[in-house]
């Protein structure tokens, strides 16, 4: 009779553990140039702006040095500066409402028009042409970036003297007007935009880009819902801009 093998013994291997690693945000001010730049990169730490003029007088010998601490410091007061706009309801790149602040804004207005019946209220929705085509330049959206900033300066340029509220609905390429006046005198401000953006071309990668956008403007009726208006003025927008692109795919 033949004897079973013996069964190898099953041997288990630990596994190692993962140490978990926790970044301690480090206190007190930065003590050198080095650890400024890593306070900046991962938002860990505290920075002063004193911070910046106690370091310049460390790296004052070295002018490379110095050169990268200004730079970090026009860094540092940027984000600042964009993180403050934001907090206000700005949008950094245009200086217009953000979504959040036209809609309360909006919502306020269209709430007086409801107490007011001789208080008119309109709405214009726009979203910007060629945006995609400008990001797929050599320029990515920098190219793209400056298209918006264009159209929104003219906004407010048309716009501005009849209304603050103008604003970005989206982060990319759509925006919202609303202005206490009637259709006519809405539709005669928006013949004037369209006449501007005729004379506009925004240079990116070397070619001209026409200024131009897709807009459609409804006068608010107080006895219906607001969001339902908006929703159908959408609606509309999305309808055009299907038009607009097959139009365009058939120009090239």
């Amino acid at each position: 009779m033949q004897e079973a093998e013996p069964t190898p013994e099953k041997t288990t291997e630990e596994s190692p553990e993962i140490e978990e690693q926790v970044v301690v945000e480090k206190e007190g001010p930065p003590e050198s140039l080095e650890d400024l730049r890593e306070r900046m990169e991962t938002g860990f730490g505290s920075i002063e702006d004193d911070d910046f003029t106690r370091l310049a007088e460390d790296e004052k010998e070295d002018p490379d040095r110095l050169l990268e601490l200004l730079a970090l410091q026009k860094e540092y007061h940027q984000r600042t500066y964009e993180s403050l706009i934001q907090e206000l309801g700005y949008d950094p790149k245009t200086k217009l409402m953000t979504r959040p602040m036209i809609e309360k804004s909006l919502r306020g207005a269209f709430d007086l028009t409801r107490e007011d019946p001789s208080q008119r209220l309109v709405i214009i929705m726009s979203d910007l042409d060629f945006l995609s085509e400008a990001n797929r330049t050599p320029e990515g959206h920098d190219g793209g970036d400056r298209l918006i900033m264009r159209y929104a300066e003219l906004l407010r340029q048309v716009y501005g003297e009849s209304t603050d509220m103008i604003g970005r609905w989206y982060e990319g390429d759509e925006f919202m007007v609303a202005i206490k006046c009637s259709i006519e005198e809405a539709a005669r401000l928006e013949e004037e935009l369209g006449q501007r953006m005729k004379e506009e071309k925004v240079e990116i990668a070397r070619r001209p880009f026409q200024l131009s956008a897709t807009s459609r403007m409804t006068e608010l009726d107080p006895k219906k819902d607001l969001d339902e208006q908006w929703k159908e003025l959408s609606k509309q927008i999305e309808g055009f801009k299907v038009e607009r692109d097959r139009r365009i795919g058939r120009e090239r």
